[in-house]
């Protein structure tokens, strides 16, 4: 069997949510060792693709060399953080647009739905001819 546990996002820092997982999942692991299974216990390291694409740009806009080299994981989080900001405003119209979409499908799809009138409106709408 295998305990796959923690998943830390590699391109930001350890936090709480990363040790409770690892708590849980040695315990999960102990667990089925003393009930007599074979245990592979793995920390998968594999939500970084977005990260390091953000880092690399981040880095062609606010990277030091010198600094890498000095403090790689603190330089490293003050890029991501810093291209993070400049990306957020973004996120957050895009998530503004989703919601309004969605307001509007409702209310134009609202009509076909009504309990009400339902059966007749949609058999109108898919069946022309049909009553």
């Amino acid at each position: 069997m295998i305990v796959e546990f923690s998943s830390p996002n590699i391109a930001k820092p350890f936090h709480a949510g990363h040790l409770r997982s690892t708590i849980i999942g040695g315990f999960l692991a102990n667990l089925y060792e003393k009930a007599g299974w074979d245990v592979t216990r793995m920390n998968y390291l594999g939500d970084w693709g977005k990260q390091y694409g953000i880092l690399a740009i981040g880095f062609d806009k606010f990277g030091n060399e010198e600094e890498l080299v000095k403090n790689p994981i603190a330089h490293l989080y003050d890029v991501y953080v810093k291209i993070s900001a400049i990306v957020k405003p973004e996120q957050d119209k895009i998530k503004e647009y989703r919601t309004k979409i969605r307001e509007m499908t409702v209310r134009v799809m609202k009509p076909f739905f009504d309990h009400k009138h339902n059966k007749s409106r949609l058999t109108r709408l898919f069946f022309p001819g049909q009553r």
